[in-house]
């Protein structure tokens, strides 16, 4: 039978038939957000996963609430991936008490976010700067500015220099400068 008939609606003469993959996303988000509701050993579970992709995105808005940041430079998980379907049904999941990191500054705004929005930067460029990012342990553009907020000291990008950082970061090794 032809495609076109299969998935055109009935009002057309069709069999309405959804497609596999919308039908697995619904159940799989429906099952995430049960499992969230209900705040047993799963959500605790979720809730470490997502914070960690958090703070592997380097985002400063929650990931699975902004879905409209593309993430293409994070290795695929599971919430990488209920992140790009979201983004792809063009939704989003509210979580209360979600960590999420906070801008310093009036005008702070995540490394990551404003070089995701620069014209004619590749992923593998964002995932470079992204392990760039992490070794140096910082989120925002405050993190690495002067006191003052005026400027960022060259000493920043010589590739030792690392932040004081109260949060859990995986291990990342120097930047190779490839």
């Amino acid at each position: 039978m032809n495609r076109a008939v299969l998935r055109a609606p009935i009002e057309l003469g069709g069999i309405a038939l959804p497609n596999m993959e919308t039908i697995q996303d619904q159940k799989g988000i429906t099952n995430i957000m049960r499992q969230l509701q209900l705040g047993k050993e799963i959500a605790k579970d979720l809730r470490i996963l997502i914070a960690q992709a958090q703070l592997e995105s380097g985002l400063t808005n929650p990931i699975l609430e902004d879905t409209s940041t593309n993430v293409c430079y994070i290795e695929p998980g599971l919430i990488m991936h209920l992140h790009d379907r979201l983004a792809a049904l063009d939704g989003s999941i509210v979580m209360e008490d979600q960590w999420c990191p906070k801008t310093q500054r009036v005008h702070d705004i995540s490394i990551i976010k404003k070089l995701s929005e620069l014209r004619g930067v590749t992923p593998r460029e964002l995932q470079h700067a992204n392990q760039c990012r992490k070794y140096m342990r910082v989120i925002t553009i405050a993190e690495m500015a002067s006191l003052c907020g005026t400027h960022i000291k060259p000493n920043r990008f010589n590739g030792t220099w690392r932040a004081k950082s109260r949060l859990k970061w995986n291990r990342q090794p120097p930047p190779t400068g490839t």
